[in-house]
């Protein structure tokens, strides 16, 4: 690569990754605010419903955006014959979506859904409206502008959501939030973008972008299937409070995990392509990034987990309580997929996609049963089925992902050793110093998380310094790094976003 392009695609890393950081706090706290007050059962319905949503957003362009940004060469009519399309397709989804509303009510056995679901769809007719301009934006390597409307749209969505909760509106705040979050969105998309569509549509431009949109449609389709299957199961099988207590853990144990995923694969992928024809290299960088990855996850999750009790009934109240041993099970998955998440990028830089695929086929095949069988036992049941399927398709994937590098296990389990050890002493310092705190002290639960955290984090740190982790070092070093340039180019940048 070129320096400039180095540099742009660097920067923009860097943007996305603040923009997503940003936007997961926004949303984080928005979530406790609105945690403490509405009920279970309102995240919960709301959940039933984000289940069709959700799907009809990940893959109702259809990958246009995505051949868009892949295309060399992209004419005007490519732009707006994809986005004439995009509008039509979204205003039928919305059409049909309220028309079934009633029989996904009936599904999950909560007349409140079907209500919720026929407004939410409006999101399928406001999301086209920023698709191509979204699409522009990051092939233009614009990242800056691009993120400014990622902010935009967590600001919104805090704006609108919690003042609506306040005001007691209960399920319609988190309805109408992200109703606003994706209106938001749109307009900022709009000024920052400055494409406006043409009266064109094209068949041949249609077909240009067909092939590939409809290959990454399919890939986007199983995976959402692989993230939503618990969610369907125990909507459809338990009450919309017990979706809503396990919503909870699954969204806390999400942030770090998403939060990685953006500031990792996004640049994954791009630097293993690079070396994709020398294996050695790849092993390097393979394993260097496993080592950086699990001094964050390894200690995060196993802290998450201990500190679970208090962090549910002090931050988002008493009545979230249930949420805990879910939470805590699913500490166990997080901890597992966020350390893997360079696995992707390795396999699309080697060129094997289908490898990929086939694993979210079976991941599909192996969740059903597990889930099914789970939901038995309630969502303490669920979140073990799908922790135990984690486990499976994590070792098994690694396994062929280390064979097409020539990576060794013992080198894998090396990259991990240094998290470990120092994880090794967190931990038992962690549930000793609650056990004096339980039998010996009078701390209160705000004072007992409090210590925990410092405590943890301290010991966690201690170690590895005793240890003279070099790779603490170097970490260290590579984040003093990467937070440089945006403290010295967003107020540089900021004025000229509007001209």
């Amino acid at each position: 690569m070129s320096g400039a392009l180095t540099r742009s695609a660097v920067q923009g890393v860097t943007w996305l990754g603040i923009a997503h950081v940003l936007g997961q706090v926004l949303r984080f706290g928005a979530m406790i605010v609105l945690a403490r007050l509405l009920l279970p059962e309102d995240f919960g319905v709301v959940a039933m419903a984000l289940i069709v949503t959700e799907l009809v957003l990940q893959t109702g362009d259809l990958g246009f955006s995505e051949a868009i940004i892949q295309r060399k060469e992209v004419t005007p009519s490519h732009l707006s014959t994809t986005f004439w399309t995009g509008l039509a397709l979204g205003i039928i989804f919305c059409i049909v979506t309220v028309a079934i509303s009633p029989f996904v009510a009936n599904f999950f056995g909560d007349e409140q859904v079907g209500p919720i679901l026929s407004v939410s769809a409006l999101a399928f007719v406001i999301a086209p409206l920023r698709t191509v301009h979204g699409a522009l934006l990051r092939k233009r390597l614009q990242f800056f502008r691009f993120s400014i409307g990622e902010i935009g749209q967590g600001v919104t969505y805090v704006a609108v959501a919690v003042p609506l909760a306040f005001a007691g509106l209960g399920v319609w705040s988190l309805v109408l939030g992200n109703l606003a979050s994706h209106l938001a969105l749109a307009i900022l998309r709009w000024i920052l973008c400055r494409w406006h569509p043409s009266i064109m549509f094209s068949l041949k431009s249609l077909k240009d972008l067909w092939g590939f949109g409809i290959n990454l449609t399919g890939s986007r389709a199983v995976h959402f299937v692989t993230q939503s299957l618990d969610f369907l199961i125990i909507g459809r099988f338990l009450t919309s409070a017990a979706l809503g207590f396990y919503n909870l853990g699954y969204r806390i144990t999400g942030f770090p995990k998403n939060a990685l995923w953006m500031a990792v694969a996004r640049v994954a992928f791009p630097a293993f392509s690079i070396v994709q024809d020398e294996n050695e290299r790849l092993r390097r960088g393979f394993t260097k990034s496993l080592t950086y990855l699990s001094l964050i996850v390894i200690p995060l999750f196993i802290g998450l987990a201990i500190i679970a009790p208090e962090l549910i009934t002090v931050v988002f109240g008493q009545k979230w309580s249930p949420a805990i041993l879910p939470m805590q099970i699913l500490c166990i998955m997080a901890a597992i997929t966020s350390i893997s998440v360079t696995v992707e990028p390795l396999l699309r830089s080697k060129g094997r996609t289908d490898i990929e695929l086939k694993f979210n086929l079976v991941k599909v095949a192996l969740l059903v049963p597990a889930i099914l069988i789970g939901v038995k036992f309630g969502i303490l049941g669920v979140a073990a089925g799908i922790s135990s399927v984690a486990v499976i398709i994590w070792l098994t994937r690694q396994i062929f992902a280390n064979r097409l590098i020539g990576l060794t296990m013992k080198d894998y389990l090396t990259a991990l050793r240094p998290a470990a050890l120092g994880s090794a002493v967190m931990a038992p310092t962690l549930i000793a110093f609650r056990y004096m705190a339980a039998n010996l002290l009078t701390l209160p639960d705000v004072g007992l998380l409090i210590g925990s955290v410092l405590l943890g984090a301290g010991s966690y740190f201690i170690a590895l310094k005793a240890a003279r982790t070099k790779a603490l070092n170097e970490m260290i070093e590579l984040f003093v790094e990467v937070i440089k340039p945006p403290a010295k180019l967003v107020m540089a940048k900021m004025p000229l976003v509007w001209r």
